[in-house]
């Protein structure tokens, strides 16, 4: 059985699985049975149908790419303060990333892995909510690692492998890979917020650069300058700041 080194709870129960639809979907009837330990990994290297933000499907070449959840019970973290789960896993995926690769990897607000203008992964989260706080979470993780050809459709993939003309073993990147979202999940936990999000925020992809986004059918040249305590991503346009919430605006840039 695969184990993950060098963390202290998150991969303990490591479930590698051939095969399976989606690892989120696996995880949350894991939860639904209350069989499941706190930081258990769901794994495969064959998701079928996989689940990606706003309902999306998350197209994965088979034994090519990562394709992970958790199992987390933040009962730490109030309802006001799920997001700063949110900037954990990303800002662990690229603390990762940067410490071996390069520095182009960016966040996507809210939850996509960027170089430079391509989207090499993302992030799914699935709350439980018990009264005024979290009760549990499963965070869906892809990464784009080996593969080299994707569906037409997609507008901007790009994977592991062709920003560093690399093939890479996939075992061997996923125990490389949780111990630095284990790191950034337990900060949230002491308590470290504000410097998690002010690392959040330098990491955004195209914060403080002009860029157009689209809104309430209209689009318009802003800047982003980081988020709001509820995650809202928080763009100027001339001198008025807006706040916006998840699918309420479109980032517009070349394809």
């Amino acid at each position: 059985m695969f184990d993950i080194k060098g963390t202290l709870f998150l991969g303990k129960c490591f479930i590698d699985l051939p095969s399976v639809a989606s690892t989120n979907k696996y995880a949350t009837q894991l939860l639904a049975k209350g069989t499941v330990l706190n930081g258990t990994i769901v794994s495969t290297f064959n998701q079928t149908k996989g689940k990606g933000a706003h309902n999306n499907q998350w197209l994965s070449e088979a034994q090519k790419n990562i394709s992970i959840s958790l199992v987390l019970f933040p009962k730490f973290l109030g309802v006001s303060q799920q997001f700063y789960l949110n900037m954990a896993c990303c800002v662990g995926i690229t603390d990762f990333l940067h410490k071996n690769f390069e520095e182009g990897f960016k966040i996507k607000w809210p939850n996509d892995i960027y170089y430079e203008n391509r989207k090499l992964g993302g992030l799914l989260i699935e709350n439980a909510i018990q009264g005024a706080q979290l009760k549990s979470c499963v965070v869906g993780i892809g990464l784009n690692v080996n593969q080299i050809r994707f569906p037409g459709h997609l507008p901007n993939p790009v994977s592991l492998q062709q920003i560093t003309d690399t093939t890479f073993e996939l075992y061997s990147l996923l125990e490389k890979l949780i111990p630095f979202i284990e790191q950034r999940y337990l900060q949230v936990e002491r308590g470290a917020l504000s410097d998690l999000e002010q690392v959040y925020t330098n990491r955004l992809y195209q914060i403080n650069q002009e860029a157009l986004y689209k809104f309430n059918g209209q689009t318009r040249k802003g800047r982003i300058t980081g988020i709001d305590q509820q995650g809202k991503l928080l763009i100027a346009f001339n001198h008025e700041i807006r706040a916006f919430g998840f699918k309420e605006v479109v980032f517009m840039y070349d394809k």
